[in-house]
């Protein structure tokens, strides 16, 4: 299924996000063991996306060197941690492809495909010190029989939001939203073509 196929909502609710407890990947991982984050979610629990497993090589792959790197600041990427189970129940599917081989830093079909496994990836909207930012999710479906979809990845990075462009409610309590055309805005699929058409 490619990401054109894939209907969008309107918005999404934002996830708020705290200063993390923790400053290193090392007590992130202790931390996320700890705290309910690693574990199987529920079609429930994900917001309808069918089954997840977040396990412990989960966590190493999202707290490596490569991964802190993607997010805008370490310290965004450890509060999102603490948050990640709200961020994959309230982001969407934007695009579903297969697993493509990587060759220097690039994948493409033209690199060899793994029949086994489709890449899933989600888009949500988090709030950190009262700034928006993009959450992006990357989940492996694997095409063996009783395997739930396994997380792998996430990273957080900036909005080019324009004033008055985000939707955001005020009144107390309100889940703030975020319109998915401001969040997809200038996102490319992984075959380099606008998310948005």
């Amino acid at each position: 299924m490619s990401s054109r196929s894939i209907e969008y909502p309107e918005s999404v609710n934002v996830v708020e996000l705290e200063t993390a407890a923790f400053k290193c990947a090392k007590d992130a991982d202790a931390w996320a063991r700890n705290h309910g984050i690693v574990g199987l979610m529920s079609n429930v629990d994900t917001g309808g996306k069918g089954e997840i497993s977040i396990s412990v090589n989960s966590l190493n792959k999202m707290l490596s060197g490569s991964a802190l790197r993607k997010s805008v600041t370490p310290s965004i990427h450890f509060a999102a941690l603490q948050r990640l189970r709200d961020i994959i129940r309230e982001s969407f599917i934007a695009e579903r492809h297969p697993d493509y081989a990587k060759v220097d830093g690039v994948r493409s079909p033209a690199h060899g495909t793994n029949r086994m496994v489709d890449i899933v990836v989600l888009y949500g909207c988090v709030s950190f010190g009262g700034i928006a930012y993009r959450a992006k999710t990357t989940l492996k479906d694997l095409k063996y029989p009783g395997q739930p979809t396994k997380a792998y990845s996430y990273e957080i990075s900036s909005i080019e939001v324009l004033a008055g462009n985000c939707r955001v409610e005020t009144r107390p309590n309100a889940i703030a939203s975020m319109s998915v055309n401001i969040l997809l805005n200038g996102v490319r699929d992984v075959n380099g073509a606008p998310l948005l058409s």
